[in-house]
């Protein structure tokens, strides 16, 4: 959780380590590998099948539990649509659901709702699905060795599990409007001045157009922007708008604090 990134990369420098943790992820076993342990991706499914799924939910099809596991962490990210899942599957809808269910319970799939007030205008109902793991992530999309375009990704995912970390329950949401307009995340106590996060590998790399037309709904509240190669945080006016810019490390604290001033 928050207390794993400190070996790589959580000074907020864009360091070799991070971008192993990227890739290798944050499980002991595969952070320290040399490679990508192809096998013991397998054992773990293994492991984890026998253990929490069969010894808590007792689900009968393992197959298309599996083929849902995989095909979420290849999507990771991405809007879920339980109707695609189902087809690929070959289960209902309905049963698709209830995977979700489990996967969420048991802490490997991280499911992030749309924060909304005007179904008019916005998303309200298609949740986000997110692995647990980045090196889960890297290695069902193939992702070995780590490209360029890989590392924005990899980084969102790493921030919302240092959200979840400081947040203890999982309140972080998404925004998007239904013209394209988006945030990465957003955190709200009691819906109340919501913050705004967006994430990017490089703080050059921020477009500003979607924490703009979230304002324009929601005026007030604070604006992070969290990348990877923050060496100190720091204050800034973009086009009208007053952002912090911080790196992991300073992340926790800037959204607890906001988070209390907005309770």
């Amino acid at each position: 959780m928050a207390h794993t990134y400190d070996a790589c990369g959580h000074s907020g420098l864009r360091t070799p380590g991070l971008e192993h943790r990227l890739g290798h992820g944050g499980l002991p076993p595969f952070f320290v590998a040399q490679s990508p342990p192809e096998r013991d991706y397998q054992e773990w499914l293994d492991a984890y099948w026998a253990t929490d799924v069969q010894e808590l939910f007792r689900l009968e099809k393992r197959g298309p539990f599996a083929r849902l596991f995989e095909m979420l962490l290849v999507d990771s990210g991405g809007i879920f649509e339980a109707t695609r899942f189902a087809r690929a599957c070959e289960v209902s809808r309905q049963t698709v659901m209830n995977y979700l269910d489990v996967l969420e319970a048991t802490f490997v799939m991280h499911v992030v709702s749309p924060f909304a007030s005007s179904p008019s205008a916005e998303i309200v109902a298609a949740p986000r699905v997110y692995g647990f793991d980045t090196g889960f992530v890297a290695y069902h999309r193939g992702w070995s060795p780590l490209r360029r375009d890989d590392h924005g990704p990899l980084w969102e995912h790493l921030v919302l599990n240092e959200l979840h970390a400081e947040r203890q329950r999982r309140d972080v949401q998404y925004w998007r409007t239904k013209s394209g307009h988006e945030v990465d995340f957003v955190v709200a106590p009691k819906r109340a001045t919501p913050i705004a996060i967006e994430c990017k590998w490089s703080q050059d790399a921020f477009d500003p157009a979607g924490m703009l037309a979230f304002r324009q709904r929601y005026p007030v509240g604070e604006n992070i922007l969290v990348a990877a190669d923050v060496k100190r945080a720091s204050r800034r006016r973009i086009r009208g708008l007053e952002v912090r810019v911080v790196g992991l490390a300073q992340l926790a604290d800037l959204v607890a604090s906001a988070a209390r001033g907005a309770s």
